[in-house]
C-alpha cells in the first residue's frame, strides 16, 4: 500500500461466513485451530492492503468493472474480486485445500470461476 492510502475493505457474503464458522469448528476438533487462525491472518493480512499482488487474476467481469482472483491460506483457497472504483475487496468462495481436513464434502480444487 502506498503512503496516503487508505486500506482495502473486505465484505465477505453471508455463505462464505458462514462456511468459515464451520470450519473454525472443525479446525478446533481436528486439533489444528493455531493454523486455520494463521489461515484467516494470512486472507485478511493480504486483502487489506493489496488485494492484486496476493491472488491470481482470473479473469475481469467487464460490465460491473470488477477483478476476480483466486489466493491460498494454507487450509483453503479463496476467490476473490475487486471493486477499484470503491476499495472494495468481495471474498466469494472458499474451498477447503485436499487433505486440509475441513468439511466433511466439497473438498478438492476451487471451482474455475
Amino acid at each position: 500500500m502506498m503512503p496516503g492510502e487508505t486500506a482495502w475493505r473486505v465484505v465477505y457474503f453471508e455463505a462464505v461466513r458462514q462456511q468459515l464458522t464451520q470450519w473454525g469448528q472443525d479446525a478446533d476438533r481436528l486439533g489444528v485451530l493455531p493454523v486455520y487462525g494463521e489461515s484467516l491472518r494470512t486472507m485478511n493480512r493480504h486483502l487489506t492492503p493489496e488485494p492484486f499482488v496476493w491472488g491470481d487474476p482470473l479473469y475481469l467481469l467487464r460490465v460491473i468493472d470488477l477483478l476476480v482472483c483466486r489466493g491460498f491460506a494454507q487450509l483453503f483457497y479463496v476467490r476473490y474480486s475487486v471493486d477499484r472504483v470503491r476499495r472494495l475487496v468481495y471474498v466469494m468462495e472458499v474451498v477447503a485445500a485436499p487433505g486440509s481436513g475441513l468439511g466433511s464434502s466439497g473438498e478438492g480444487e476451487p471451482s474455475p470461476g
